[in-house]
Formats: structure tokens, C-alpha cells, sequence
């Protein structure tokens, strides 16, 4: 798609943001539905968000994707927010609306979660589920699944306050237990568990220093459960070599949640969920700009 006078825009606001998958995905959904439009990564200052928000509003964007560390600061810009982000603050995606100019914001993440898991074939039934980290990818699987009729779910982060925080933002659904150290616990309790999700940064290359860290002590064996891993680069964390050492069930990368969260966003814009086709196209370019 060539660029002239009438494209329009979308912006990634984040910092740092250069080094973001966005614009590759955002870009490649653009150019296959034949829109008018380009997706750009920008880096505002944190004092500079509140003039870019406007700025980009003004100047007439469709809208925005947040990232860190703007998803909560970017609230009180807003002229409404809807679903989880109404409810935690914290928002992903932004569409300026074409009549007024006013802005909505929404979070996707839960619904990438719920995607890349069903993608899988997932079945929710009775299933008990461990979540390890407590921020705020582990708020928007929790928010995503609580209602799914699981039996349990069990929450673990090195930091005991966060988890009793999520706790008791969680408690009416009376689902939630909190793991108080993971590696002092029953010898045999992860054999209970169906559904594994890292929601920790456990295992992420950090300044193109790849680590070895695992979510979960080395003598689990995860043959029975379903694995997944939010943490994307690199594609296959430690936790992810070990899922398949142990042969577990089912797999998921953190690359499905990924590019599942954005083609929601995506959505929201263009009123257009990507096609499978297209979602997994996509993909295969992330992962060969890996090697």
C-alpha cells in the first residue's frame, strides 16, 4: 500500500516501543484487507503523553495501541473506557471515533488469552488451573477465565501482596487460591494441576540475554497439562523446552497471545477479526525475523 495525502494513522505509544512486533502485524493486516492506512511505533516522554494523546487525536488517527508505561496513565485521557478496562484501569487499545473525535479505550488481553487457549483446543470443564506472576497479564487471564467453568485456580507470585491483592479483587468468584511459596508445597501437587499459565517475565531474554529461569520448580513434570507461556521472545522460553521435554498435552507460545491480542485490536479499528490464514501468515514472519 503506498502512502499519499489521505492515509490514515495508527500509533503505537510506548517506551521503549522500536523494538515492538506491532507495526509488523498491525501492518501486515492492513496491507492484506487493502486499507488506507500505516501503523507507526512512537516514544513520548512521560511527560510529553498527555500532548501526543491530543496531538494524535487531532491530528486525525484512527487510533492507538498502549504499551508500557503508558496503560494506566493513558486512563485519564479518555473519554470512556469499556469492559476489563473499565474495570482495572489499564488499557492496550484506543479508537478515536470518526463523529466527535472521542476516544475509547479498551484492554485485548483477555481476549488474546481466551483465543490462543481455545485455539488449542482447550476444554474448561472442571479444569484446575495455576497461574504464576501476579501483574497485570496475570490480572486479564484471570478476569478471562474465572467465569470459563473451571473448578480452581490457583495463584503463585514471588511477591505474596500481589497475589493477596488479586485475591481480593477476584474473591465474590470464590475460585482463587493463593500459593504461598511454590517451592514449599505438597510433593505431588502438581499433578492436580490441567492448566499452566506463566504470567511472570520467568525466562524472558532481557537485552538480547537469553535466561534460563523457570516459573516453576525443575522436578514438576508437566506431561499432563497444558502449558502456556505468555512470555514471547525468546519463542521458546525455558518453560517452553521443558513442556516439551516432558511431552506435555498442549503447548502454546507466548507468540499466540501475541498476535491473538492484536488482531483483536484490530478489530476494534476496522471491525474485522484477521483471518486465521492471515493470523498465522503473520506469524510465521515474527518468527522469521528471529532467526
Amino acid at each position: 500500500m503506498e502512502i499519499n495525502s489521505g492515509t490514515k494513522i495508527l500509533g503505537l505509544f510506548g517506551n521503549p516501543s522500536r523494538h515492538s512486533f506491532s507495526p509488523l502485524i498491525q501492518n501486515s493486516f492492513i496491507n492484506h484487507y487493502g486499507i488506507d492506512c500505516v501503523y507507526l511505533a512512537f516514544e513520548p516522554e512521560v511527560e510529553s503523553l498527555k500532548p501526543a494523546f491530543f496531538g494524535a487525536r487531532d491530528l486525525g488517527f484512527i487510533g492507538l495501541n498502549i504499551t508500557m508505561p503508558f496503560k494506566e496513565m493513558i486512563c485519564k485521557l479518555l473519554d470512556k473506557t469499556e469492559g476489563p478496562a473499565s474495570i482495572f484501569k489499564a488499557v492496550n487499545t484506543v479508537k478515536f471515533l470518526e463523529k466527535d473525535r472521542s476516544s475509547i479505550g479498551f484492554s485485548t488481553d483477555g481476549d488474546g488469552v481466551i483465543k490462543s487457549l481455545e485455539d488449542s483446543g482447550l476444554s474448561w470443564e472442571g479444569k484446575k488451573c495455576m497461574i504464576i506472576g501476579a501483574g497485570g497479564a496475570a490480572r486479564s487471564a484471570i478476569y478471562s477465565i474465572i467465569n470459563k467453568p473451571v473448578e480452581t485456580i490457583y495463584l503463585f507470585d514471588i511477591d505474596i501482596n500481589k497475589s493477596e491483592m488479586l485475591l481480593n479483587i477476584f474473591k465474590k468468584h470464590g475460585k482463587i487460591n493463593v500459593i504461598k511459596d511454590i517451592n514449599n508445597i505438597e510433593k505431588n501437587f502438581y499433578k492436580t494441576i490441567d492448566l499452566l499459565i506463566n504470567c511472570s517475565p520467568a525466562g524472558m531474554k532481557i537485552n538480547g540475554v537469553e535466561s534460563d529461569l523457570l516459573p516453576v520448580p525443575k522436578d514438576w513434570n508437566l506431561k499432563k497439562m497444558t502449558v502456556f507461556d505468555m512470555v514471547y521472545e525468546p519463542l521458546n522460553t525455558p518453560l517452553i523446552k521443558k513442556a516439551e521435554s516432558d511431552g506435555s498435552d498442549k503447548i502454546i507460545k507466548g507468540i499466540e497471545m501475541l498476535i491473538n491480542q492484536a488482531a483483536c485490536s484490530f478489530r476494534i479499528w476496522f471491525d474485522v477479526m484477521p483471518e486465521e490464514s492471515l493470523i498465522k501468515k503473520t506469524k510465521n514472519k515474527i518468527i522469521k525475523s528471529w532467526i
